[in-house]
């Protein structure tokens, strides 16, 4: 009964776990996506160090996210570096896309337009 108790209490703490990685990731794609824009001091000011630092860690962690190695961790999921690539970006590209585009392509788009995003931040902070 008390291994019962355990195990269904690690599950549950696993879940958990799962739950609020995946809502930090919802918060940090979205950060990403529309912290150019915001209208607030402080979250503007950082947006540009914030980008390129995200984008840095993937470089150094072979294209992948470090909330999605986190993730597949907490689910016991062994998966190649090759499939971890772009895992959530890939999620929200195919709702756009089918068939997708290539993998560079995606790199190539992707840093793209956080590099225009980076530069909407700055502009906003510095011209205006």
């Amino acid at each position: 009964m008390v291994n019962d108790m355990k195990t269904i209490l690690k599950k549950n703490a696993i879940k958990l776990a799962v739950t609020l990685n995946r809502l930090l990731h919802i918060a940090v794609i979205g950060y990403i996506l529309l912290g150019a824009f915001l209208s607030w001091g402080s979250p503007l000011r950082w947006y540009p160090l914030f980008t390129i630092l995200v984008m840095v860690q993937w470089k150094l962690n072979q294209g992948t996210c470090l909330l999605t190695n986190l993730e597949n961790f907490l689910l016991k999921k062994k998966k190649a570096k090759s499939e971890q690539q772009g895992e959530s970006v890939k999620k929200i590209i195919s709702l756009c896309f089918n068939p997708l585009p290539t993998d560079d392509k995606i790199r190539r788009g992707l840093y793209g337009l956080l590099f225009f995003f980076i530069a909407i931040a700055l502009m906003r902070l510095y011209i205006f």
